[in-house]
Order: structure tokens, then sequence, then C-alpha cells
């Protein structure tokens, strides 16, 4: 579900200079002041601030954020600029704070934080921790008081140090450069060696789709009407352990396919693909269980149960994640679909980091309506056209044993069905102008969450109702932004409202 915040006014009358404790004016004059000479500075300590703009030992381009501010969609990379750049100067955590509190450049901070000192104290403590490694890798002890040079720039979050021992150039000629047919293992679906995602509620049938691609590829059975390319599949089993084997079987039932016959390996427990010695291991298990086999697919059921140890919200713990399924990808030549849950505030997304569908090249939402109806939507096709709306009914198979009170054991599979059909019916299906809504909606609170991560916040999963409704109008006019916000989306659900006691 996502959500809007109503906009509220916070009256800050004046704010205080940190360094100096006097008043200074919420709108400073963009004109700088004139350009004095800096106070002379004494070698070896830390530089000492005079509060001038201009005395900052920073880029020009630095101090024009400062004082200028960034446009709309730029400000969190330019907080995070600013604060590295105040960090080498040797400005003190409360000099910083000032700056955001008196200039431009703390417009996003002072208009979304409201003025929170708390928010931007960590920012900053990251920034002077992270160049303090820095300088005492390069056995620079005092790196305070100069603007560094073009190789000794702030490390930005989450950058990583090249490679030294690389074997080969990383770059190549494009003239040089082999254009490949794309070899798709799920036709329209799944492209042979990508990673995409599978997300929806629990009970939304996400595992039972999985389940049937996957063994649609073991045995080499089309879907949709089209041939896959038959392979192995590999399941890492993380819930529902026991139950596995039964809708294997129900599928093979249904199928008409010899399930001893099948070649889909389900792991006896989950992974911990946040630890480099567990995949590792994991890798080996595959190898001595396969042998030379073509692995075509392996199935990660749930993100949550083979995650590890790590942080679903973590951004860095979700790259980890990443990097262990691209090794996967990479070892065996195969596709990964992760299967994950959605969020509990917003479920147009998979829950945690943003750096999960980031990554994907392929990510699929699943949805059940009110007549238990699985419906599959694509979200994001990063190289090929989205394949369109489908649904799927579910239908339970005898599996031809009885359990001890002589009731028949059964167990689900998932048949395709019209699809458009079932949208006609309204059960949750949106028409043309809420599809676009919800679109504009789903990619602003994508991007601001994206952001907030980028800084070390947790996402929101919401944005201004003000903020959806401009860029809606730029799409639909006045009246059907009126009539479907407050007639569909907020009475059906899927949008609430909420402000600021």
């Amino acid at each position: 579900m996502l959500n809007t915040i109503r906009e509220c006014t916070i009256e800050l009358p004046a704010v205080y200079d940190f360094m100096r404790t006097r008043k200074v004016s919420m709108n400073p004059p963009k004109d700088p002041p004139p350009k004095q000479e800096p106070p002379p500075r004494q070698s070896g300590s830390a530089f000492q601030w005079d509060g001038i703009i201009e005395h900052l030992p920073v880029k020009e381009t630095t101090k024009r954020l400062i004082l200028d501010g960034a446009p709309k969609g730029e400000r969190s990379d330019a907080m995070m600029t600013v604060i590295n750049a105040c960090v080498w100067s040797g400005l003190t955590p409360e000099q910083i704070v000032g700056v955001f509190l008196a200039y431009p450049i703390g417009q996003k901070f002072r208009d979304d934080k409201h003025g929170r000192v708390e928010w931007l104290q960590p920012q900053i403590d990251r920034a002077r921790a992270k160049t303090t490694d820095r300088a005492t890798a390069s056995g620079a002890h005092d790196y305070k008081g100069a603007d560094p040079a073009p190789d000794e720039k702030p490390p930005l979050y989450g950058e990583s140090s090249p490679n030294e021992n690389k074997t080969q150039n990383r770059f190549a000629w494009i003239g040089d450069i082999e254009i490949k047919k794309p070899v798709w293992l799920i036709p329209g679906l799944f492209e042979q060696g990508s990673y995409g995602q599978l997300f929806g509620d629990p009970g939304s049938y996400k595992s039972f789709l999985a389940f049937d691609w996957g063994c649609r590829v073991a045995s080499g059975t089309p879907f949709a009407g089209k041939p896959v390319i038959q392979s192995s599949v590999v399941i890492l089993a993380g819930e529902g352990v026991h139950g596995l084997p039964r809708r294997v079987k129900a599928w093979c039932i249904h199928n008409k396919i010899d399930m001893k016959t099948l070649p889909l390996a389900i792991s006896r427990m989950g992974a911990s693909l946040t630890n480099a010695d567990d995949v590792k291991s994991l890798i080996m298990d595959l190898k001595e269980l396969l042998g030379n086999q073509q692995i075509g697919m392996i199935i990660i059921d749930t993100v949550a149960r083979n995650f590890g140890p790590g942080d679903e919200n973590s951004t860095k713990d979700m790259g980890i994640f990443n990097a262990a399924c691209d090794r996967l990808r990479n070892e065996f030549n195969t596709t990964v679909l992760a299967v994950h849950h959605t969020g509990q505030a917003d479920k147009t997304r998979g829950r945690g980091s943003m750096a999960l569908p980031g990554a994907i090249d392929s990510n699929y939402r699943v949805e059940l309506d009110q007549d238990g109806i699985c419906h599959l939507y694509c979200e994001k096709m990063k190289e090929f056209e989205k394949p369109g709306h489908m649904a799927f009914k579910p239908l339970s198979i005898d599996l031809g044993y009885k359990d001890d009170n002589g009731d028949p054991i059964t167990s689900l599979v998932l048949e395709q069905t019209d699809a458009e059909e079932h949208e006609r019916k309204g059960c949750i299906g949106k028409g043309a102008k809420q599809q676009i809504m919800m679109q504009v909606l789903n990619d602003m609170v994508s991007e601001k969450d994206f952001n907030l991560e980028k800084i070390g916040l947790p996402p929101t999963g919401c944005v201004l109702e003000s903020d959806w409704i401009e860029e809606c109008r730029k799409k639909l006019t006045r009246k059907n932004i009126h009539d479907n916000r407050k007639l569909f989306f907020v009475k059906a659900g899927y949008v609430y409202l909420k402000g600021y006691s």
C-alpha cells in the first residue's frame, strides 16, 4: 500500500549560527559577500573557519551548492557532496549543521526532516569515519584543512576500491563486441543467465508460480504455448520444505510427467547467501550433485529464508546478497529467480532495500483478486518489452494417497486463464487512468526511497500528496485526478493519507 503525506507547515522564525551564536536569515542573499582574504592558518593545526563560505577551502562548485542549493531530485546527492567536502575541510559537526540550517543547500533537510539535528548527525559521522580511514590508509595523519587532491577525493557512500589484481583490461572497443541474439529460457519472461524477482503477499501463490516455471524448464514443457529450454533446475527451499515434493508431484500428475525422471533438485535447508563461506559451500554441493549438467534455473524461495544474518533493509547487505546471486549466475551460466515478500506499507514493491530491484533484469508482482485468481504483472524488464498481464487459477490435485484419517492428500497447481476476463470483473483490476496514477505514484516512491537509502536512511514508502497530484496533472485532467483519487484509491485501500499531528 502506498502512502501520501499531507503537507504541513513548521514555523522557524530564526535559526542560530552554531559557530558564533548569532541569528541568521533563513533566506540569505544569493549574491555572495565580497571576497575577503582568509585568515592565516597555522601549519599542522585544524582549520579554524571564520563562518564565511568564501573562506572554506573547498572547490568553487561546492561553494555554489551551499549558496544556491540543488534542484529537486538532486538534493540528496548534493547534500552528501557538501558533507564530505566540509569534513575534509576540517569543520566540526556543529559547524556543518549550521551550514545546513542557514543556507539553501539544507532546504531538503529543513523541509523533509524539519531541521532535526539527529537526522543529519549520522551522515556527518559516516563521512568522518570514511575520511579518517582513507587518510590513515594513505599515511596522511593530518587531513584537515585542505581541499583533497583529485586522487584523494573522499569516498562516496558505497564506493569500492579498484581491483589491483585484474588480469585483463576492463574496456573494449564497441566495434569489437559481438552482438548476440537473446536466448530465452522462458520466452518473454526470463532470458538465459538473467536475474529476476517474483514478489507478492503471503498466500498469493508466488511460490506455486515459481515452481510451475521451474518444473516446465526441468521437463521441457512449454509455457503459454511457447517452448522453453529444457535443463536442470535447483530450488533453494527455505520455506515449506516438507510440502514441496507434494507440490511437484501434483504438477507432474496434472501435466502427465514422470516425477522420477524430472531433473529438479530441492535443498533440505535454506542457504545464507550473505555469508561467503556458505555461498562457497553451496557451489561445491551443486557441482557435486549435478556434475556437468546444465543448470537452467536456480529458484531462491524465499529471499528472507535464504538471506542469512544480514538486514534486508541495508543497502550494503542487499548488495552482498546480489553479489552472491551474480556469482551463482556466472558460475553456472544460469537464471536466478528470487521469490520475495512485499513490504508492509507499499504493496507494489518487494520488501527491503531498493538495491534488489535495482540489480535485477526482470521484476514480477503477483496479486490475488476476490475470486482467488492469481494475477501476474511485470514491473520491470530491463532489455525488452514488458510481457502483458497474465492470470492463473488454482486447481486442487489428488495425489493418490490418503492420510491417517483416510482423507485424500491433495495439493495445488496453477493453470493459466483468461486475464482480460478477470480484469473486466473489476476484482482488483484498475482502469487506464487509475493505472497511470498508480504508476506515477510507484515511480515517485521508488525514487524517493532510493535517494533515502543512498544517505543511509530507511525507505518510507510515501511521498507528499501534492507532489503526486502535480505529477498526475501532467498526464490527466484535474477532474479525473479528483474522482480517481477519492473514489478509488482511498476507498479501495490502495492509498491512505496521513499527516503530522
